[in-house]
């Protein structure tokens, strides 16, 4: 008779106990039970788990120990997806996935969704003007305005060569959160370049760095996060930054870098 260590919710370690399989009425948890089974023994194949050859006694313990901390792992980036979509403000749902390694949420990850500015940067919250119009492809736009043409196409995506800047629709103008020309409007840290310099240190030792250097007009500031996108600021010095894809993305696919650059590790956190 088969029997499964039962971690019970809401209770410690301590009061697990060994139920046959027959006192089990959780379909779900059980085919997970056995896709991290074979996960773990594909690793050990594939000599990137260690493998306990003829040591039946310590392989079990081994798969046992990997699918405790695989599902404890589980349950806290569950915990850390749940903690994010209550601080998103925007419809979509996001969602948080580790299928290579037994790594949890970090530690000094922080999501946010408007701007936020590090000390000695001031930035301006409300545009001075805005446009009125309701038909974006034929009417006078925040773009036309700008003396640059609209940036994205009917289906919302862009359609502007590289370099040229993308004005959208502000807090000022009359256009709904659905204005076909409000694509971006997503908010990220903006820092000093001494600060960056700082953090790119500490990001590197960590095998994470994704700063972006805001130079439209100057080095002066890096963006933590490829187009130039003004909204209700429009210092020329402090553009939001977006990066386009070519494709859809899958989910779960991922992004692959081509810079050129010596130093890229091709792909993007």
């Amino acid at each position: 008779m088969e029997y499964y260590l039962v971690k019970w919710k809401g209770w410690p370690d301590s009061t697990n106990t060994w139920e046959p399989l027959q006192n089990l009425k959780c379909p779900l948890l059980l085919q997970q039970f056995s896709n991290d089974k074979h996960n773990y023994l594909s690793q050990v194949k594939k000599g990137k788990a260690i493998s306990l050859k003829d040591n039946n006694k310590a392989l079990k313990r081994a798969i046992a120990g990997y699918m405790v901390k695989k599902a404890k792992q589980r349950t806290a980036l569950q915990r850390w997806q749940d903690e994010l979509n209550r601080r998103k403000n925007h419809k979509g749902m996001i969602f948080v996935k580790n299928t290579v390694d037994l790594e949890g949420p970090p530690s000094d990850f922080y999501y946010i969704n408007e701007y936020k500015p590090a000390p000695g940067i001031s930035l301006l919250d409300k545009a001075i003007f805005g446009c009125s119009g309701t038909d974006y492809f034929f009417e006078k736009c925040c773009p036309a305005e700008a003396g640059v043409l609209l940036a994205y196409n009917k289906n919302q995506q862009i359609k502007i060569p590289p370099g040229t800047p993308i004005y959208e629709c502000n807090s000022r103008c009359q256009c709904g959160p659905d204005c076909p020309n409000r694509i971006v409007q997503k908010r990220h840290p903006v820092i000093r370049s001494e600060e960056a310099e700082r953090r790119e240190q500490l990001y590197d030792n960590k095998g994470i760095t994704y700063l972006f250097d805001l130079d439209y007009e100057s080095d002066e500031f890096t963006r933590d996060a490829v187009f130039n996108v003004f909204t209700d600021n429009l210092d020329t010095h402090l553009p939001q930054i977006a990066l386009f894809s070519t494709r859809t993305i899958n989910a779960g696919e991922e992004t692959v870098c081509k810079c050129g650059a010596v130093t890229c590790r091709g792909y993007l956190n």
